[in-house]
Formats: structure tokens, sequence, C-alpha cells
């Protein structure tokens, strides 16, 4: 999965840096470097978040599980 169209180069290079991190972490031997900010999100959720919070919550988590994703993929990002 390509990096998705974030704008311009700056935000890029910002995504690279995340993934770059998240990459390095695993294999330092964290095995889930994002771990517990997503289980904080889920326990927002969990708590019965509502309203923008809870929206925020989704979001954020979507946005933490789709750098997971792109972080577990083989390539390195490209710009």
């Amino acid at each position: 999965m390509a990096a998705p169209d974030l704008g311009g180069p700056v935000e890029r290079d910002r995504l690279d840096v995340l993934i770059v991190t998240v990459r390095a972490l695993k294999a330092s031997g964290i095995d889930d470097p994002l771990a517990a900010m997503r289980a904080e999100l889920e326990g927002k959720l969990r708590a019965g978040a509502g309203g923008k919070d809870a929206a925020d919550a989704r979001g954020a988590l979507a946005l933490v599980n789709a750098l997971d994703a792109l972080a577990a993929e083989s390539e390195p990002p490209t710009r």
C-alpha cells in the first residue's frame, strides 16, 4: 500500500518519519510500539465517549492502525 497523498512534501516527510520510527522500535524489540496509544483510544471509546470526543478517538485510532499497517509493509516509504 502506498502512502496516501497528504498534500505536500512536508506532510509526506512527517509520515515517512513516523513510519521509520515505528519500524525502528519494532526492530529494537518492541513488538507493538503503538499499543499504549491504541489501548488509550479504545478505552475512551469503551468508556462511552460521545460526540466530538468519540469522533476524535475513532479518527485517531484509525490513524494509529493505518500507521501500524504502513510500518508493517516490507518496502520503505517512498517520496
